[in-house]
């Protein structure tokens, strides 16, 4: 009686610890899978950073000051940089590539940067302006043709003139030494094309 007793009693002892290390592992297996979910949460978050999709706290847009994109414009939207306005075409030559020239005729010549897409004019072996028309073509500061208004804004501020021609309607920025016109597609927010003059014009 008294053996059976205790055969009860250890019974009831090993169900208590089989009941009690069942509820840890449970717990801690809760823990386990709070964890690994903030920890994928947090991995997503840092691969979407890393991929540059926007996400609710990014800005809408962020000037460009890379120096590989500063590379690519040897002349800016100020006419000053590396080759600024007033350039001879031999210097243009050195800057830009004399495999990248083209004699259109009339004293006039282009350079076709492959880098930001820009086309850059010497008239009467003076630089003096600089074209941005095919898609994707982009400014030193990373302006790029089909981007909208307020990108453009975001890059360049609301210091701007505007004057309206055949229906189109074009922003300018003045500079000392240039001016920076940004057209937009009749009828949308995209910017068609971007020139950049020398100011004077010569």
């Amino acid at each position: 009686m008294k053996r059976t007793a205790e055969l009860l009693t250890l019974v009831v002892a090993i169900c208590f610890m089989l009941t009690a290390c069942g509820n840890n592992y449970i717990e801690l297996k809760k823990e386990s899978v709070q964890t690994s979910n903030e920890n994928t949460s947090i991995a997503s978050g840092e691969s979407t950073k890393s991929l540059g999709v926007k996400t609710p706290d990014s800005d809408q847009a962020e000037p460009s000051s890379s120096n590989k994109n500063q590379e690519t414009a040897p002349a800016n939207e100020s006419g000053t940089g590396k080759l600024p306005f007033g350039a001879t075409l031999n210097e243009m030559k050195k800057q830009l590539g004399i495999e990248n020239m083209v004699n259109t005729g009339g004293g006039v010549y282009i350079f076709v940067n492959k880098l930001n897409g820009a086309t850059y004019y010497a008239v009467n072996g003076v630089f003096n302006q600089i074209n941005y028309s095919d898609f994707g073509s982009k400014t030193s500061k990373g302006l790029c043709v089909g981007d909208g208004y307020n990108k453009m804004v975001a890059f360049y501020g609301k210091n701007y003139a505007t004057y309206t021609e055949e229906g189109t309607t074009y922003y300018v920025y003045s500079y000392p030494n240039a001016k920076f016109s940004v057209c937009f597609g009749e009828g949308t927010d995209e910017i068609y094309q971007m020139n950049v003059f020398a100011n004077p014009y010569k």
